[in-house]
């Protein structure tokens, strides 16, 4: 038998060059229900305060993505096969399901009616795909214990909406099973979640460091632990004030501040002290500067150098 090539073929090279092309990296504008579940509140704090670089989505994963949203749409349909009464985009926008808490939001995949066995009830439809070890897992042990992610998803899902049963329907990626659990909402979770998503937003202080196996494949290692400055946007900037309404506002100018003005930044931005690899050692607020010694000895005035990320 002849071996198959190691690299691409030009035509598999070819397709995930237009996955990549056909659609832009994306940055979330706030704490989303499917970030809130993440173990690590520091993780779910850079990515909030676009510290670390894009995540890069190659066009292989792209393209396991599009499968993960036809999937989606096959459970819908699955579920309006059997009689449920599936609204799977809001009628006031004729979009997805999508609801905004301040600097937080939950989006889902449908409301229902008529599910057997709760026909009265309204629930949250979530549809997910998981290979043949994970949905093995879950089906052995239930949502909370073995997709945590997944079941603070929901959870938060649930208080956002104001709905307080969930329908999680998921496909096993080897067999094509397919099975489902119903997620009555808990109070307690829920809300346990919904402070630690204010906790994470509202604080300038990165949130502890968290240690586990997990950290060797974070987005967030560079500026975690591996001294990296982080990006130049209004986010990474002392100055910038987040309000309870989830607007962000510049402090010495009290200009509200859109999401394209928050990517550009401007130049009077200044280092979050916490974002900087080094220690404070001086501040002069009349010319806009911090100084700070670096780890290897050197001073860094921020304000007055150039940015490290531009060097």
């Amino acid at each position: 038998m002849t071996a198959m090539p190691e690299t691409k073929s030009p035509v598999a090279a070819a397709i995930e060059r237009h996955y990549e092309s056909a659609r832009a990296d994306w940055e979330n504008a706030t704490i989303s229900a499917g970030d809130i579940g993440a173990e690590c509140e520091r993780s779910i704090w850079y990515k909030f305060r676009w510290a670390s670089p894009l995540d890069r989505i190659d066009g292989r994963k792209r393209r396991r993505f599009e499968t993960g949203h036809r999937e989606e749409s096959r459970l819908i349909e699955n579920l309006k096969s059997i009689g449920c009464e599936v609204q799977e985009r809001d009628p006031a926008t004729r979009r997805q399901w999508k609801v905004f808490r301040g600097p937080t939001t939950a989006k889902i995949d449908g409301q229902a009616l008529n599910i057997p066995g709760a026909e009265k009830t309204l629930h949250i439809i979530e549809c997910k795909a998981m290979n043949e070890k994970r949905y093995r897992n879950w089906r052995r042990n239930g949502l909370q214990k073995a997709e945590y992610n997944y079941f603070a998803q929901v959870m938060f899902g649930m208080e956002l909406f104001g709905i307080h049963r969930t329908l999680f329907i998921a496909s096993n990626t080897d067999t094509d099973e397919v099975e489902t659990e119903r997620v009555k909402y808990d109070p307690l979770a829920a809300n346990s979640l919904v402070a630690k998503a204010e906790r994470v937003a509202f604080t300038d202080t990165p949130p502890e460091r968290n240690e586990s196996f997990a950290c060797r494949w974070c987005r967030h290692a560079g500026v975690c632990k591996e001294a990296a400055w982080a990006r130049t946007n209004c986010r990474t900037c002392l100055h910038a004030e987040l309000t309870r309404d989830g607007e962000w506002r510049c402090s010495p100018t009290g200009a509200a501040l859109d999401i394209e003005a928050q990517k550009r930044g401007c130049k009077s931005h200044l280092f979050l002290p916490g974002l900087v690899p080094g220690e404070q050692i001086d501040a002069d607020e009349s010319e806009n500067t911090v100084t700070y010694r670096l780890a290897a000895g050197a001073e860094y005035v921020d304000g007055r150098d150039a940015k490290p990320e531009a060097i």
